[in-house]
């Protein structure tokens, strides 16, 4: 007999000693219970288990204290964990959950942290089941809370509460998530030796998030040292006999894959292929992850197809990926929305090879089973529907544009709320051109111009539409619900990272730091609130449906989108009683990324010593989108040379297209008014929500009894050239304006990011003359350079948290206000003059490029020029009109050397930066 054994026979002679009704009896049934739950460890005997199941249940029923009782319901949800890992029933993993939560009410202090990790698993184990967020949240929220009570058991709670932000983040790319996991699990593994008996786990969870790491950084060095550590873990747990090699065998062959991506090494991708297949081969076939094994296996082989070609290779990832997918181990879940995706692709290539209608099939159904899949990532679902719609929408149009349909209503879902606007920004940029490919395929399959306009509302500027949800006019909300008002602003505020109620102007408004917890629960609540708005027909019409009928153009007026993908060019036109598109032939996408990179260099050489050049080389651009664009734009219009009323074109130009001054297209030599700028007055939008939005909060602020405005001139920067003329373009400006009529607000260098922000608060115009500079990889960190600049920059983040309630005017004369250099998010309208239209400014001005100072002082009189009344009230509709006027003198006067009759070559580096945006 061996010692479980004997460990059971002295139990039950103790039961027996213990009658019914003996007052220890029922600490006798646990301690029977826990010697054959021992047994069962020990010989896998089933019947030990039950007996041990019911032991427990008697215990509990018998048992009147009620700390004693807390410690029973804790092993009894052990013995429904070994239940439902032997056999998979969702019951007993429900119970597993169910009786630990119940053993945290009463528990001990002492057992505390080790019950609440036992409870942290159990929801850990149902999320990785059924992938309810709510259940992994929670997880975290408690590993969190055991990691603060002890210290004994530290390393196993931090190598726990990594695994959990690490899964958490693979699905919401929260940043903080991230940091989290690496710093608790860099804690588990150096805080340990190798003779610990948990380190191979702690090794291998940490190596997880170096991986994840370096999908969020692309640097080779993390990759490498989760690599090392992968192989450290193996090794150790092989070594050791240590369960859990079957997934340090997956989690390592991935990160093989990823390597294999950069240096193209063979090894490494058989290396990843003969891991899975170890991770496959020792896995239980019960076990949920056994399907993530094969699934993971099935991608390897088929990047090993596409890298060698050999159809052995792909064969038999058809074979495994389909024998992942037929498990459904996971059912509505990431594994399993890998699984179809993996399979999806397997089919295609196949498809692509042999050109066999059954393989499409293939390929589309499991796409759209991945698509449809409402509990796996969004990530998954969206590239699953983007990746349909590119298979399908040539064999069969409706087809293609149903997967696109399907996949644009999910993008806010990548990018949902509670993120930090860094990661949001990642998500989007996974999928940039969904939109505009999408509405091409509309278009060429001979759907309405309407729904190509809608899809590419829908999947840009997806950032600013989700905040423009949260910026309701909480007046008229009031009037609905005070209540409810009040627990919206407190919400919407903190998620912004921002608050309105400054004491001083030193109190900057970055209100309370939320951790992923927090947001997590604001986020959710705020949605709440959202559908309780959305439920109200009259509520959701007032607040939430801003269109292009709110617009009322008048019959000059009309919004032209400019979309261009790989399979066709065209204008989306909006008239007052018309929406039609224009299809731009000669426009192809490869010649307009040609000529995007060698314009984007062009500005990036510059110099004062090379401008001459410049100036020349930009003469090529604007006329190339005359003849392409703006042009047959015009033509279809009806807008020829007569400019006795200006039209008025609201440009929003998609992906690239961003990045040229539509308004300077043409011939600006003089000879010819063949040109965009002597034909008709332009504005710019994101998109047609955003002009909505900015025409609502016109409509508010037409109620402002006063005009406020604030003058900020940064004649001295730390570090930074003077401006020399700054002073004088404020002081210019205020010699035009009445006191009487516009209170002034002037601010002069020395000026702090504190001090403005406090002052935008309640001002209607904001005029900004000083430094900009445009950050090429993240653009929310895109500021207004001030004289805390270095330290504390005002950036496009802070502009967009804020909330100005009347704002008519923000006029930023500084370098780079409307640049954004990330191709990948130029359609979300990242930049400072979208940022101040964010914070409630109606309509910006800015620039494209970097501005001489002196010629951003003369723009700027001739616009006010143009909006002030002989009475000194400002008539700001005459806005546009005014940098219209503006730009067209600039231009004029650089053609033109005093004293010399001859006309000489425009400047476009001197007249073309210089933009309006809005309403």
């Amino acid at each position: 007999m061996d010692s479980s054994s004997d460990a059971v026979s002295s139990a039950e002679a103790a039961l027996h000693d213990r009658p019914i009704g003996s007052p220890d009896r029922a600490w006798a049934l646990y301690e029977l219970a826990k010697a054959h739950q021992a047994r069962y460890s020990a010989q896998g005997s089933r019947g030990d288990l039950e007996l041990a199941r019911n032991l427990y249940i008697e215990a509990i029923e018998h048992e009147s204290d009620s700390v004693k009782k807390a410690r029973y319901l804790n092993n009894l949800g052990t013995v429904y964990q070994l239940r439902y890992d032997f056999e998979g029933n969702e019951v007993d993993l429900d119970a597993f959950v169910e009786y630990t939560r119940q053993a945290t009410i009463h528990i001990a202090s002492e057992l505390r942290p080790a019950v609440l990790k036992n409870y942290a698993n159990a929801l850990q184990a149902r999320y990785n089941h059924r992938g309810d967020p709510s259940d992994l949240d929670s997880c975290i929220e408690i590993n969190q809370d055991a990691l603060n009570l002890s210290s004994a058991s530290r390393p196993a709670l931090c190598c726990n509460l990594c695994g959990a932000l690490t899964t958490r983040y693979a699905v919401s790319h929260a940043q903080s998530d991230l940091d989290k996991a690496l710093e608790v699990g860099s804690e588990a593994v150096f805080s340990t030796d190798n003779e610990y008996p948990l380190r191979a786990l702690f090794l291998d969870n940490y190596a997880n998030a170096l991986y994840e790491k370096y999908g969020s950084t692309n640097s080779a060095s993390d990759l490498e040292s989760s690599i090392e550590y992968g192989w450290e873990a193996m090794e150790m747990a092989q070594e050791q006999g240590l369960p859990g090699l079957s997934g340090m065998s997956a989690n390592l062959a991935g990160s093989l894959a990823s390597r294999f991506k950069i240096y193209r090494r063979k090894s490494d991708l058989d290396d990843a292929v003969d891991l899975f297949t170890l991770a496959a081969d020792t896995i239980d076939p019960q076990h949920p992850s056994f399907e993530k094994c094969l699934a993971s296996k099935g991608n390897a082989l088929r990047m090993r197809f596409e890298e060698l070609g050999l159809e052995s290779d792909l064969k038999l990832a058809v074979d495994v990926c389909t024998r992942a997918v037929n498990l459904r181990l996971s059912e509505d879940f990431s594994i399993r929305g890998m699984c179809l995706n993996n399979l999806g692709k397997a089919y295609e290539l196949r498809h692509e090879k042999k050109e066999q209608h059954y393989d499409f099939n293939k390929a589309r159904t499991y796409y759209e089973m991945a698509l449809e899949l409402e509990s796996a990532p969004p990530m998954l679902r969206v590239m699953a529907g983007y990746r349909g719609m590119l298979l399908t929408w040539s064999e069969n149009p409706s087809l293609g544009v149903t997967f696109l349909r399907k996949a644009t209503k999910l993008l806010p879902l990548i990018s949902p709320r509670l993120l930090s606007r860094l990661d949001q920004q990642d998500n989007i940029a996974t999928f940039s051109g969904l939109g505009s490919i999408g509405a091409s395929i509309i278009l060429e399959s001979g759907g309405e111009c309407q729904e190509a306009l809608q899809t590419l509302e829908m999947s840009r500027g997806v950032m600013n539409s989700l905040l423009l949800e949260t910026r309701l006019d909480t007046t008229d909300l009031d009037k609905y619900d005070s209540t409810l008002t009040k627990e919206f602003i407190t919400l919407r505020d903190q998620l912004d990272g921002s608050s309105n109620a400054f004491a001083s102007a030193s109190d900057l408004p970055i209100g309370p730091t939320l951790d992923m917890e927090r947001r997590i629960k604001t986020s959710k609540r705020i949605t709440d609130i959202l559908e309780q708005i959305y439920s109200d027909q009259k509520m959701k019409e007032v607040f939430l449906n801003p269109s292009i009928k709110d617009l009322s153009l008048l019959d000059n007026e009309m919004v032209v989108t400019i979309n261009v993908s790989s399979v066709r060019s065209d204008a989306l036109i909006v008239k007052r009683n018309r929406t039609w598109q224009l299809q731009l032939k000669d426009l192809h996408q490869e010649d307009v990324l040609h000529h995007a990179r060698e314009f984007l260099e062009t500005l990036e050489i510059d110099s004062p010593v090379s401008r001459r050049k410049t100036n020349k080389r930009l003469h090529g651009p604007p006329k190339r989108l005359w003849e392409k664009i703006i042009s047959p734009v015009l033509l279809e219009l009806g807008i020829g040379g007569n400019t006795d009323e200006w039209p008025h074109v609201w440009w929003i130009p998609v992906g690239l297209v961003s990045i040229f001054p539509l308004h300077a297209a043409g011939d600006h030599s003089g000879k010819t008014n063949d040109n965009a700028l002597d034909r008709v007055i332009s504005s710019y939008a994101t998109t047609i929500r955003s002009l909505s939005y900015s025409w609502r909060v016109t409509q508010r602020a037409l109620a402002a009894t006063s005009t406020k405005a604030v003058f900020v001139a940064m004649a001295s920067t730390p570090n930074q050239t003077d401006l020399r003329f700054a002073n004088e373009e404020v002081s210019q400006l205020l010699d035009k304006i009445p006191q009487g009529v516009v209170t002034r607000v002037v601010l002069k260098s020395p000026v702090y990011k504190g001090d403005i922000l406090s002052a935008l608060q309640h001002c209607n115009i904001a005029h900004f003359s000083c430094h900009g500079i445009v950050d090429p990889l993240n653009p929310s960190n895109s500021s207004l350079l001030l004289s805390d600049w270095e330290t504390n920059p005002l950036t496009v983040a802070d502009i967009t948290a804020l909330k100005v309630t009347s704002a008519r005017l923000a006029y930023l004369s500084a370098c780079h206000a409307s640049s954004n250099r990330e191709l990948d998010l130029l359609d979300e309208g990242i930049h400072l003059t979208g940022a101040f239209q964010m914070a409630g400014f109606p309509q910006t001005i800015g620039t494209l490029w970097q501005v001489d100072d002196e010629r951003s002082g003369v723009v700027s009189q001739v616009v006010w020029d143009t909006m002030l009344n002989p009475d000194g009230t400002v008539h700001f509709d005459k806005a546009a009109e005014g940098l219209h006027h503006a730009v067209r003198a600039l231009r004029d006067q650089t053609r033109r050397i005093e004293g010399m009759e001859k006309k000489f070559p425009d400047q476009p580096m001197v007249w073309a930066p210089f933009i309006h945006m809005g309403i």
